[in-house]
């Protein structure tokens, strides 16, 4: 299984104006305060899909862009976890990104809510999507007082 993840935004109101941009273009693959768990068995990578010839899926926007990868494993799990993002608690806002994810139906995209640094366990599972070969669009509406 491998999958890839692109150019996250999170906005304050209504789909699609964006605040910030996580786009893993370079210099700097990992946008500015993301982490990788270091407890995690994989870590993505960052590729450039015009000078990565093994890939069979070019970046969404057709561009030749950087995103992250991540060559899964039987029961092995990578996380990318934001920096903290404090929210008006009576807002609503909007979380946009690319994904694609190519394997058996085994293997899926999951996007938590984390209100504390803890591992998945008593974490708001907002959306789950399983295997899509092509570049998706996702969007997850985060409602008032869901996030801190």
């Amino acid at each position: 299984m491998h999958g890839g993840l692109d150019n996250i935004t999170l906005s304050e109101g209504a789909c699609p104006r964006s605040s910030f941009n996580c786009s893993f273009d370079y210099p700097t693959p990992l946008c500015e305060g993301w982490t990788q768990r270091t407890s995690d068995p994989i870590h993505p990578e960052f590729v450039n899909s015009t000078e990565n010839q093994y890939l069979q899926v070019p970046d969404h926007t057709g561009n030749g862009g950087t995103f992250a990868t991540i060559h899964k494993r039987f029961l092995n799990i990578g996380q990318l976890v934001s920096p903290k993002i404090f929210l008006n608690e009576s807002s609503i806002y909007c979380l946009d990104f690319w994904y694609y994810i190519n394997g058996s139906n085994r293997v899926g995209l999951e996007v938590f809510d984390h209100h504390y640094l803890t591992y998945v366990d008593g974490n708001n599972l907002k959306w789950f999507r399983s295997v899509a070969p092509t570049w998706q669009h996702g969007l997850i509406e985060i409602g008032k007082n869901e996030s801190s």
